[in-house]
């Protein structure tokens, strides 16, 4: 019960804590400085509860947790009964969505338990963008060995493997900062093999939810059997999860993956499992690499996806200006994952060259999602309204006869916003509202594609 109730402790710290533009008497730096501490001492937070469950007995940890709560209730302003009120609501709300969960390998209680572990480091490498220690840490699957026996007694077994930063000089085996879960298969004599129908985070599975759904809502057919085959870009490789889901799921989809850090590809590749077709370095080669026509519509999913070392912006502005684009090339799909903690300031600049270049890449019925460390209580490392708001302008700036809208990752799962926008309105197809439409669209598009999570309900305007 441990990993469930920390959980929804850190969540409901995260609720309590006022977003920075409602203190009012504050001024601009002041505000700044308070929701820099708040979401420091959150984080210090969990890192307490983790310490506390792996190390304490029963009484110890309910002793520790009842004085994490009172702390939390001074410094937020929460009475304690409304804060117990608040977790035990978060509690049943776990246990709802265990239930109806219930069949996804990477179900939030599932991935409780990885993050609660402190796992074994089995691959290192310096960050190539000065970000300290790439790092893999391994993970049992003690939900799978609860079913198939430990994996000692198996040839071949499952694992969970998670992707953290490390700062220089830091002991990787203390990282509890996590970046990326994927689920692999460990088999004797070769590298480990991404299990890419598994989406453990919880923002990865709404990015989808998301993309998917706008795109066929304004009008898309992304499992269309001929013609042009359809088309992702996803800004921000990390270990590879939801653009190896992405190529997987959708059998002609070619998938552009960006990353900048060359590490990080490393990382995916050699320790996380994840096959690729071609790697370039560089934006220009990259966008060459991009280019290039698919071999057959049979390629295996690994073969249609290709990852380029590169910054986001400058890929995209180099494909935009490539004299090799044909006229008709564009992106059905559209996911941007690098907000670290804020999206780079071309990202968010309206009509800025990123923007253009961006528009030049978007077909008429295009779905985007960006992901955006943005909590419930309405701000967090991202930024608040009026960061989202920037980042709306933006994107809407690339296509302005779209439709934008957020919604917030299920409350037990991350503390994430994400910006949705399809290239076209709903309302113009005849649709019904925005979000019906989206709706409509992730309940059929998550039995066509064979989703194992629930897309419609991530949905919530």
């Amino acid at each position: 019960r441990r990993p469930a109730r920390n959980r929804a402790f850190v969540v409901a710290a995260a609720a309590a804590t006022p977003a920075a533009d409602s203190r009012g008497e504050l001024g601009e730096e002041e505000e700044e400085d308070a929701q820099t501490f708040a979401f420091s001492r959150l984080f210090a937070m969990q890192q307490e509860l983790q310490e506390m469950s792996l190390g304490l007995d029963d009484d110890e940890y309910e002793s520790g947790f009842d004085a994490l709560l009172k702390e939390l209730g001074s410094s937020s302003g929460m009475d304690e009964d409304g804060l117990e009120g608040l977790l035990a609501e978060l509690e049943a709300a776990a246990a709802n969505d265990a239930e109806e969960d219930a069949l996804d390998p990477g179900r939030v209680d599932v991935v409780n338990d990885v993050l609660f572990d402190p796992g074994t480091v089995v691959w290192t490498r310096p960050s190539s963008c000065g970000f300290g220690q790439v790092i893999v840490k391994r993970h049992s699957a003690v939900e799978d060995e609860a079913q198939l026996g430990s994996s000692s007694s198996r040839v071949a077994y499952p694992e969970w493997r998670s992707l953290q930063f490390v700062s220089e000089g830091a002991d990787p085996k203390e990282s509890d900062n996590c970046q990326s879960i994927v689920k692999v298969l460990i088999q004797p004599q070769v590298p480990p093999l991404l299990l890419p129908e598994v989406l453990a985070l919880g923002y990865a599975k709404s990015c989808a939810s998301v993309a998917l759904s706008a795109a066929e809502a304004c009008g898309a057919n992304l499992l269309r059997k001929g013609g042009a085959p359809p088309r992702a870009l996803v800004l921000g490789l990390g270990a590879g999860c939801l653009s190896a889901w992405l190529a997987d799921r959708l059998p002609r989809l070619r998938v552009d993956a960006v990353e900048l850090d060359a590490a990080v590809v490393a990382a995916a590749r050699e320790a996380m499992g994840l096959g690729v077709g071609t790697v370039s370095v560089g934006a220009e080669a990259a966008a060459l690499a991009a280019l290039e026509e698919p071999t057959a519509d049979t390629d295996s999913a690994a073969e249609r996806l290709r990852v380029h070392i590169c910054s986001g912006e400058a890929f995209v502005c180099a494909l935009a200006a490539s004299p090799s684009r044909p006229a008709d090339f564009g992106y059905d799909l559209v996911v941007v994952d690098v907000a670290c903690p804020g999206l780079p300031e071309a990202m968010v600049e309206k009509d800025g060259a990123f923007a253009r270049a961006l528009a030049q890449l978007l077909r008429p019925c295009t779905g985007v999602a960006v992901n955006l460390l943005i909590g419930a209580s309405g701000t967090g490392p991202s930024g608040g309204r009026a960061e989202l708001a920037a980042a709306a302008d933006a994107f809407k700036g690339a296509a302005p006869g779209g439709e934008a809208f957020s919604v917030h990752t299920p409350l037990l799962e991350s503390a994430n916003t994400i910006l949705g926008f399809s290239t076209a309105p709903a309302a113009l197809l005849g649709m019904e509202n925005l979000q019906d439409a989206l709706r409509r669209k992730a309940t059929a598009l998550e039995t066509s594609v064979g989703a194992n999570f629930d897309m419609g309900r991530r949905l919530s305007l």
